[in-house]
Formats: C-alpha cells, structure tokens, sequence
C-alpha cells in the first residue's frame, strides 16, 4: 500500500489535469492490441494456480506448505526484468534499439545471476534458519524457481508487443500453459514435488524457445541482437553448477 501511495503521490505531482482525455476514443484504439496481453497474463496465472492445485490434489497439506514455500520465483529479477521490458517496449518498434536491449539485458545478467547462483548455494541453510528445518526441503524447489531466472531475462515478447504482434504472443502462453500441465503431470511421477517445479521451468524455456523463433522467422532478428549469447550460457553453467554443488552439498 506504501508503494502504491508514493508511486501515485509521484503521477500527481509529475502530471497535470487533461480536460478533455477522449479516453473512450483511446481504449477503442488500444484494445485490439491490449486485449492479448490481458489473456496472457490470464494464461500465466492459470499456470500458477494449477501447480498448486495439483500439489494440493495429489499430496497432503504438509507437503503443500513446502512446495508453496519453495515455489518462488526470486523478486529482483522480476522487478528489474519487467522493468527493462517496459522501457524497452516503445523504443523496440525499431531495429537501432536492439542494440540497446542487447547491451541493458548483459548489465542485468552480471548484476542478477551472481547473487542468484549465491542464493541458490546458501538456500538450503536459509530455509532452514529462517522458516524452520520441516522447511528445508523447500531449498529445494526454491532452487529449480531460481533457475527461471535464465529465461526471464530474455526479452523476445518485448520485441512482439512492441510490433503489435500480442496475439501471438496469447497463443504461445496457451502453448505453454499446456506444456506446463502435461510436463508437471509427468515428472510428478518420478520427481514428486520437485517434478512439478521442473515442469514449471521447462514451460517457461519452451515459451522463450518459441517466442526466439518467431522473433526471427518474422522479423529477422536473431537470438544473438536480444542477448549476449556467450555471457548467457556462462551464467548458465555458472547456476547449473550451483545448483549441483547446493543439492551436493546440503545433501538433499
């Protein structure tokens, strides 16, 4: 509420009273492209609310508080992710800005993923000193919801807003919500919880797959104008390695 009240204290003081806004006129001129994006973020949410429900369907409420512990995607990333993109978006209608994105998306992979792979190393003990030792295991799938941080700063969906292509960005989140559902139902079989994490994580790389080829198959664009490909998969070593060495470690 804090936040909400600065961020609106802000807008006051840094906007004046428009008379006449024609806001009719401009939810008309934005809704064939805004309407996708409310659907994918429906289609997001959905993905959430069914891991949960399908921890909760198919084990008992212990286990469900340590999935619902672990299940958490780490809130910095997210912040300064959604942030780029936002900036990004009305610059990303032409080519000179990919440059741009390319160069923004490295300074936050060296900011982020370091104390990503220093959190995934230490989650363990954390878990267990703040929360409790039943909440150990959490570390766990904590762990794999750290690992979707490799993805979340790839930025393929800014390119599409930014061109106007959301709807295809709707049909992908489908896509993904069903990869997510069949993969969870899979792994839970053999990984338990954590299966359903991992499913998780493989929806979230399928989508970005995707979005990556579509970006160049209709736009020209390759993989290597949105992000630095080599520092990219340093950083995924770097975390695939921590989050070995954490599991070792911990002995979980």
């Amino acid at each position: 509420i804090s936040y909400a009240l600065v961020g609106l204290i802000w807008v006051l003081v840094n906007t004046g009273f428009v008379r006449d806004m024609q806001v009719k006129k401009m939810v008309v001129s934005l809704w064939p492209a805004t309407w996708p994006l409310v659907m994918y973020a429906v289609s997001a949410g959905l993905a959430r609310s069914f891991d949960a429900w399908l921890v909760a369907h198919r084990f008992d409420e212990a286990s469900f508080a340590i999935f619902r512990y672990g299940a958490r995607e780490f809130p910095l990333v997210i912040a300064l992710a959604a942030g780029l993109s936002t900036i990004m978006i009305p610059k990303l209608r032409f080519v000179q800005a990919l440059e741009e994105l390319e160069s923004r998306s490295t300074r936050l992979m060296h900011l982020c993923f370091p104390i990503v792979s220093v959190i995934m190393l230490l989650s363990p003990f954390l878990f267990a000193f703040f929360f409790g030792a039943a909440y150990r295991e959490s570390a766990l799938i904590f762990n794999i919801y750290l690992l979707v941080t490799l993805t979340q700063l790839l930025f393929p969906q800014s390119v599409m807003t930014a061109r106007g292509d959301t709807r295809l960005l709707w049909y992908v989140s489908i896509a993904e919500l069903l990869v997510n559902v069949v993969a969870s139902i899979i792994l839970l079989s053999y990984f338990g919880l954590a299966g359903i994490a991992w499913g998780t994580l493989i929806a979230f790389a399928f989508e970005k797959a995707v979005l990556m080829v579509l970006v160049r198959k209709r736009y020209g664009i390759q993989p290597g104008q949105l992000v630095n490909v080599p520092v990219w998969l340093i950083y995924l070593l770097v975390l695939s390695i921590s989050f070995v060495a954490s599991q070792w470690i911990s002995g979980l």
